[in-house]
Order: structure tokens, then sequence, then C-alpha cells
């Protein structure tokens, strides 16, 4: 009996250690959350001061890619192609799971779809500062903590955690993964996996580094063999439900990739891509630049044995980088294993961390006030 209880008391304080970690990081987390929302707002009066005109309400912030989620919250998926000036468009290339948290806080709270939407992702963009913490805590240590916070406060394109996008719930979700399985929690990993392939294609191919840390640690031929297929079984699985569903719905399993080309996004080279947009010049080179980044942080991953990481940077660049440099920087800048690359490479390189806190506030700024300034690079 004895026994027993020190097996639950200890999986109890295992548990509370992994959700919180040190005292500190929740507060941290709450701190980082309150400056990127002062951000936010003092940014927005800026650019109301330029350009007069700005979103006033929470649910005015609601465009462009939150405009299409709010047609799941309030009709569901469509069944057939009706808008752009083509016609051809449909709101199948967005995910459900975000749309379906947010449909529950309309329900919950009572309020309009866009306010829903920007407000669930603000729920996520707390969440995600806690659990990007806890990882960089858990990879760089205690000292990496003041560089990655800030690196969350200023993130070059954090705007997208105040206006109703999926970025805060997928860097969560695709923190929790990372975090599960750097203490081998299978069944979590490949369960956070699950949700995260269901709020963005990318998210399945952490499957791959799921895979990489399996046989790394060997525990797929250990006791633990059985969470560990269990959990790689687990991964897939929102991918496959939302496949499913559009398969019944509108009779294409893959109406989700076919519908970009209401977008213009057609596959290509994705090297071939980088090359063009670094010869054209313009916002097209920063995209291009950028996404380069990202390859070269994947490569000096995998350098410094950290492939688990560097094999999902790799995939979740080239995989929307093969369709073109559309939204690039906001895909990079909230990838979990670009920032905590950059943490890695700034802990103990004073210099560097103000020169990337430089760049990273200078553009955050930019990027914001052009948002609202309704700037279409910025989409």
């Amino acid at each position: 009996m004895r026994a027993e209880f020190d097996k639950v008391s200890n999986w109890s304080r295992k548990s509370r250690t992994f959700l919180l970690g040190r005292g500190y990081v929740p507060l941290l987390a709450v701190v980082c959350f309150l400056l990127s929302s002062l951000l936010v707002v003092s940014f927005t009066r800026l650019a109301g001061a330029e350009f007069g005109s700005v979103p006033g309400a929470t649910g005015e912030r609601c465009k462009w890619d939150c405009g299409w989620y709010a047609t799941i919250v309030d009709g569901g998926y469509d069944k057939a192609p009706h808008a752009h000036p083509k016609g051809d468009a449909a709101n199948w290339a967005f995910f459900p799971l975000f749309p379906a948290v947010a449909s529950l806080t309309k329900t919950f709270f009572g309020v309009k779809t866009g306010s829903a939407l920007v407000w669930t992702s603000k729920l996520f963009l707390l969440l995600s500062f806690w659990a990007f913490l806890r990882l960089a805590e858990r990879e760089c240590g205690r000292e990496s903590l003041p560089f990655a916070s800030a690196l969350l406060v200023f993130n070059p394109h954090g705007i997208y955690g105040h206006v109703g996008y999926t970025e805060p719930m997928y860097l969560f979700l695709c923190s929790i993964s990372f975090l599960a399985l750097t203490e081998r929690r299978w069944l979590l990993a490949g369960a956070a996996t699950a949700a995260m392939s269901a709020v963005r294609l990318v998210g399945v191919l952490f499957l791959a580094s799921y895979a990489v840390q399996a046989l790394r640690t060997g525990e797929l031929k250990g006791r633990a063999a059985g969470s560990v297929v269990l959990g790689a079984l687990l991964c897939p699985l929102g991918l496959a439900a939302f496949m499913l569903y559009l398969h019944f719905h509108v009779g294409d399993a893959l109406a989700f990739k076919h519908v970009q080309v209401a977008w213009d996004r057609e596959v290509m080279n994705p090297l071939a891509a980088i090359w063009n947009g670094l010869a054209l010049g313009g916002w097209d080179r920063y995209f291009a630049a950028v996404a380069a980044s990202s390859l070269a942080m994947s490569a000096w991953l995998a350098y410094r044995g950290k492939l688990e990481y560097s094999i999902f940077l790799l995939g979740a660049t080239l995989l929307p980088l093969s369709t073109g440099l559309i939204s690039m920087p906001r895909y990079v800048f909230w990838q979990v294993p670009f920032l905590l690359g950059l943490t890695m490479l700034a802990r103990h390189r004073t210099g560097l961390s103000f020169a990337l806190l430089g760049f990273a506030a200078a553009m955050s700024a930019f990027v914001t006030v052009s948002w609202f300034a309704g700037r279409n690079f910025v989409v």
C-alpha cells in the first residue's frame, strides 16, 4: 500500500514540475503576456495617429485569415467554392481546431464571433508563453529565460498573437509536444501532436521528431515500447480526422490542399522560391532571407546534436516554402525550434543578444503598425 502511495505521490510531483517548472516560469509568462499586449495597444495608437482609422473594438481586429475562421465558426465548412473574384476560394484551407475552440468561447461568453476568435488567440498566447519558457528552461537552463522572455515580447511578427490567428495555439501545442518528448512522455507528446495537426498541416511533421527521440532513447525495445508506439499512432489523428470529414463533406479529402490555387499557391522548388525572392528585392527579399535563415538554423541545430528540433524546423520551413514566400516570416518567427535556436545562440553572447532583440523590437513595431494600417504584405 505504501509503495502504491509513493508511486502516486511521485507521479503527482512530476506532473506539477512538468506543468509549472520553477515557480517563476508561470509568473514570467504572465508578465510577458501583459508586456506584449501593452506593446500592441501602443503600436495601435501609433498607427491611428499616423493613418487615421484603425480597428478599435476587439472584434474589429479580426480580418484576413481571422475572417475566414469566422466563416467556419458561423456557418461551418463550405460545400463548394464561392469566394474571391474568380469564385474559386473556400474555407477548406483553414484547419478546424482553432475555430472549434473559438466556437466554445463564443457560446460560453456570449460574445461576437470576431471577439471570440481574438480572445481565444490571446488565451493561447498566454499558454504558449508559459509552455515555451518551460521548454527553454528545460533545454537551455534558467539563465536563458531573460532573453527567451524578451524574444517572446518583441517577436517581430508578434501581432499575430493578438488578432485571431492560429499562431499562439500552434506555438503552445508545439512547445508541449517538444517538452513532453524531452521528458519521454510519449502519450502526451502524441496527443499534443494530434491536436497540432488539426491546427496546421505542418504539425503532422512532428512525427519525424518523435521517431528520432524514440530511436535515440532506445525505449522502443524496453518496457515503454507500448506507450511509444501508441503515442506515435496518435500523432497524425488530427489531420486524419479533418481529411475524413472533408471526404464526406465535399468528396475530397485533400480539399485543403487543392483549394490553395485560390491564393495563387502552386507547388514549386522551395530553394528556387528563395533564390527568386532574393533576386526580386523589396519585401520578397526579406521573406526569402527569413526562410533562408530558418534553413540555416535547422542546419545549426543538427550540428549541435538537436536533431529532433532540426528535422521538424526543416520540414516546417520547406512545406509552406514549396508553395511560395507568402507568410513565411510569421511562420518562421512562430516556430518553436527557430525561437529556441535563437535562445541557444544568444545564451552566452551578450552582443548578439542585444543585436537580435534590437532587430526584433524594430520589426515588431513596424509590422504591427503596418498590420493595423492594412498593408497586405503582413497578411
